[in-house]
């Protein structure tokens, strides 16, 4: 079982007359075989604008919309400054995307300098991409999924878990989400978060 995908690649595409006929089963599909319907993940991006986001004010023109990404775009290979969420969340899980788009990315083949929520006044979690351990080349997707539950964080990249239920000093009670850029051009998409009861 799963999802149907109408997936349109970038293009301006146009879809009619869709109709489903759900078949009998036979019963011999496996749990990990089965998608589960919605656990309550609200998307924090539009596809279409930077509405609900705070981009840096002396850097918003390096981040942009572009179709189903956020991208951002700079010469300088240094980490930028961070998209911040307009919304503020307490125990969370996010999910995002990103994905380095040139392959001659010097922060693909470097172990970047880690950001942590602390270091950014009113961050409660950061998403940004790394080098290393599960993560893909520049021009390939990479999955981020993280929990924050009071100031324990638990991090999966591409299905391995990379921190696990390590404890966040100094983080707010409500905080924002940031999209942290490591290297020149950085896409996020899929960015998705859960309140955690």
């Amino acid at each position: 079982k799963g999802y149907i995908a109408l997936e349109s690649e970038g293009a301006p595409t146009l879809f009619r007359n869709i109709r489903i006929r759900e078949l009998p089963s036979a019963g011999t599909l496996t749990a990990e075989q089965v998608a589960t319907g919605d656990q309550g993940h609200k998307a924090l991006y539009d596809g279409t604008s930077l509405t609900g986001w705070q981009p840096p004010a002396d850097q918003a023109t390096r981040w942009r919309s572009q179709d189903w990404v956020i991208a951002y775009d700079s010469t300088l290979p240094a980490p930028g400054k961070p998209l911040l969420s307009s919304d503020t969340y307490g125990d969370v899980e996010v999910i995002a995307d990103w994905r380095w788009v040139d392959a001659a990315e010097p922060a693909a083949s470097q172990t970047a300098a880690t950001v942590s929520a602390r270091m950014l006044p009113g961050v409660r979690t950061v998403v940004m991409p790394q080098a290393g351990g599960s993560a893909q080349p520049a021009g390939k997707w990479n999955r981020v999924v993280q929990r924050i539950i009071g100031n324990r964080l638990t991090t999966n990249v591409n299905g391995e878990v990379v921190v696990a239920d390590a404890a966040q000093e100094g983080l707010p009670t409500r905080g924002r989400i940031a999209l942290v850029p490591s290297g020149r051009k950085v896409e996020f998409a899929n960015v998705f978060v859960r309140p955690l009861p």
